[in-house]
């Protein structure tokens, strides 16, 4: 049993079984769990040079009986520095990250991709831990490495600064037990028949979401109650162990909010709710010509350029649909930075040539596009009063739904653009495209960083553009539903 298989178990035993059993019933990876391990693997690699000159116990394709070997004849040569050690014991496995050879004892490194610790990677820790003191390893330290988010890159990267390294053998230590305890209790599910009566909880989405929550949701109804929006986990599976699963089952002394009250009415009847006078006197505060525009950013895990840090969001594309008065139709523009340069330079100087300075400025959630803008100015002072003159004319166009002025049934709760724009424009979607979502579109752009072949080059910035353009083209559908609503 890998450490991987142990977490699983721990979360549920049903995902522990599924996952050796019914693996056909995982839904497809994520994009964020994607990233997350490709930004893990790179993160990985780099933590290495604050322990150069180490030998790599691992092999290529992975095989665990190679590993475990490399690993002991590594530790007989008298190896100082082992990276992905592998260790068994009592039909467990595990391997660490970085093992540091210090006089009799060895320190153990885990490497972390978050910023700082968090309490499942002292589960991870604790695993590995216990595989260790089985296989006899005089384990001296054990720390997290992880990324110091405060971290500015000068003009050569720092590896020992860019993490943290922080001491977790006092805390894994009680943990032992509970190991221990359990694990009996999970070797016994990958050979049982019949799979764990587990019923679904908010342990299916923590510490991370459940890649078989498709298979074991599969009865809830869409809409259901699950939907309803600011109602905390514990109030809807409070009512689901009730056997309640559809809004209209909801009793009506059942404590909701005014805004749950529409929104569950509006389910129920099928019909949108609008406040007339509050979206009439927003649309009012509007000045043509309007610009509708969508930020595109990505965010490296270790610093590329001077000046940034860890994960800073970096805008390289926008779009930009423009209205020049009511009724026209809308002129695009639209910006993609070239692959590898810092493109916030050629990013910001275009931007500000398209939006010129006149005409409210629309964006699908304000406070994103304003802050790229605020870490834009703050960086690069020599725009500072063009770009404050462009964040006092930027209006939110989420503002309507996030305030509950209007309400679709199709949004089933969520004020997001991918909820809001199905349910007020059918057939206008994400689906069809290559990217789409912002996290996709992120990828894209930093594997562009080390794509060369020329014909995979152009057709990833060709969906990068489709996907951007699509963002602000439906802002200019959703901004017209809203008009129609009032008139």
């Amino acid at each position: 049993m890998s450490k991987t298989a142990f977490l699983n178990g721990r979360q549920c035993p049903k995902r522990l079984w599924l996952q050796w059993n019914a693996p056909e019933h995982k839904e497809d990876g994520d994009g964020q769990g994607g990233d997350r391990m490709r930004k893990g693997r790179e993160i990985g690699r780099y933590a290495r040079e604050c322990f150069p000159g180490g030998r790599d116990a691992s092999s290529e394709p992975f095989d665990p009986v190679d590993s475990l070997r490399r690993t002991r004849e590594l530790m007989d040569d008298g190896e100082q520095v082992i990276y992905e050690a592998a260790f068994s014991y009592n039909g467990l496995f595990a391997s660490v990250d970085i093992l540091v050879r210090k006089g009799a004892h060895w320190h153990a490194y885990e490497v972390k991709s978050g910023t700082s610790v968090k309490e499942h990677y002292l589960s991870d820790c604790a695993f590995q831990y216990f595989v260790l003191r089985g296989a006899k390893i005089p384990v001296g330290k054990f720390f997290i490495l992880h990324i110091d988010n405060q971290y500015v890159l000068e003009e050569k990267a720092d590896p020992v600064r860019l993490f943290q390294r922080v001491p977790v053998l006092k805390r894994i230590q009680p943990l032992q037990g509970e190991i221990a305890r359990l694990l009996p209790r999970m070797k016994s599910l990958l050979d049982a028949e019949d799979i764990p009566e587990v019923d679904i909880g908010p342990h299916c989405r923590t510490p991370y979401p459940c890649p078989f929550t498709g298979h074991c949701w599969s009865h809830v109804p869409s809409p259901s109650i699950f939907d309803v929006m600011h109602m905390g986990s514990e109030k809807k599976f409070r009512l689901y162990r009730s056997g309640l699963l559809r809004q209209e089952e909801i009793p009506a002394d059942f404590p909701l909010s005014d805004a749950q009250k529409m929104q569950v009415h509006a389910t129920v009847s099928g019909m949108p709710y609008a406040d007339h006078a509050r979206l009439r006197e927003w649309l009012d505060t509007l000045q043509y010509p309007l610009h509708l525009v969508d930020f595109e950013c990505f965010q490296p895990a270790i610093p590329r350029y001077p000046g940034t840090r860890p994960y800073q969001q970096l805008p390289f594309q926008f779009s930009i649909h423009q209205v020049d008065k009511a009724g026209s139709q809308p002129l695009h523009r639209s910006f993609l930075a070239e692959a590898g340069p810092d493109p916030r330079p050629a990013f910001i100087a275009e931007l500000l040539l398209v939006l010129g300075d006149k005409g409210s400025i629309l964006a699908y959630n304000r406070d994103f596009e304003v802050g790229r803008l605020k870490e834009i100015a703050r960086d690069f002072p020599e725009h500072r009063e063009a770009i404050q003159l462009v964040i006092s004319r930027v209006v939110d166009l989420m503002l309507p739904f996030e305030k509950k002025w209007y309400y679709a049934p199709g949004m089933q709760g969520s004020h997001s653009i991918k909820s809001v724009l199905p349910a007020l424009v059918p057939g206008l979607h994400y689906e069809a495209l290559a990217i789409a979502d912002g996290q996709a579109a992120s990828e894209a752009f930093e594997e562009l960083i080390h794509i060369t072949d020329e014909a995979l080059i152009q057709k990833t910035r060709n969906d990068l553009l489709a996907y951007c353009t699509l963002d602000t083209a439906a802002m200019v559908e959703i901004l017209q539903v809203l008009e129609k609503v009032c008139r």
